[in-house]
């Protein structure tokens, strides 16, 4: 699933215009330019149903999207960080269907916050959004 997660952003041409493959799973790289895509599986079980497993693979993905504000002016990090998360939001909100080997039976948005971090002299915008994924292999 995580590899086609990552495909299946990268078809959303608003996304990969402002990110371009600047998506990776659980960390930034270091030195990545900006702004940029980390996802994590922060929860999830299998699927199960009353007579046992059902085949999906249920997963909580957190998926942050992050941009660094320019020198002297805090605020405009801002709203790269925002295009970014509405064009991941546009992409998988409600997705269903079958991307590069992967049944994602639905994709749900359940939670969003942002915030800001400053790392060492740097000042990083953060937009992090929760999604329920449900997906197996296609057949």
């Amino acid at each position: 699933m995580e590899e086609a997660l990552v495909s299946l952003l990268l078809t959303e041409a608003p996304l990969a215009a402002l990110v371009g493959d600047r998506i990776s799973w659980n960390v930034f790289p270091q030195g990545i330019a900006s702004p940029a895509v980390r996802l994590a599986r922060i929860g999830g079980a299998v699927g199960l149903h009353m007579q046992g497993v059902d085949g999906l693979d249920g997963a909580l993905v957190q998926i942050d999207v992050r941009a660094r504000a320019p020198e002297g002016n805090d605020a405009a990090g801002m709203a790269p960080a925002m295009a970014a998360a509405r064009a991941v939001t546009a992409r998988l909100a409600g997705y269903r269907g079958t991307h590069a080997g992967i049944v994602f039976q639905g994709i749900f948005p359940t939670a969003q916050r942002v915030s800001a971090d400053k790392i060492e002299s740097e000042l990083f915008h953060l937009v992090s959004l929760d999604f329920d994924i449900w997906s197996r292999v296609a057949a």
